[in-house]
């Protein structure tokens, strides 16, 4: 129960700060519907699944969301960003998997460190 309260906090945080501190609002729902996604989906996952089957499914949502950015690109509804080439977008694939590796770790850590902290105000 905490956890999932950690979770929520989380994700209502890293919302609200990504409007307020990135200039570029697209950035910031792109940024809101992938980590705050992110962090309600692996909190099922992990109550749900075993490790490896959470981890294909966390790859796939991952490799997915890349997909998805790429073809906004593509149409040229991310005006900022060129044109991606089939190279790039492999490595940006490619990219997005290590930076979900690196989320997940960094978020098993957050989770424990405010579980325990809203556990003593009792949130």
């Amino acid at each position: 129960r905490g956890q999932y309260r950690a979770g929520t906090v989380q994700y209502i945080a890293t919302s609200l700060i990504s409007f307020f501190v990135l200039p570029d609002k697209v950035l910031a729902v792109l940024y809101t519907f992938l980590f705050g996604l992110y962090t309600v989906l692996r909190f099922h996952l992990e109550k749900r699944f075993g490790k490896l089957l959470s981890w294909i499914i966390k790859i796939i949502f991952a490799e997915l969301w890349v997909a998805a950015v790429c073809n906004l690109i593509r149409m040229g509804l991310l005006p900022e960003i060129p044109v991606l080439s089939p190279v790039v977008m492999i490595a940006l694939a490619a990219a997005g998997v290590l930076v979900l590796l690196y989320y997940d770790f960094c978020l098993g850590r957050i989770f424990t460190g405010l579980g325990i902290y809203l556990k003593r105000i009792k949130f």
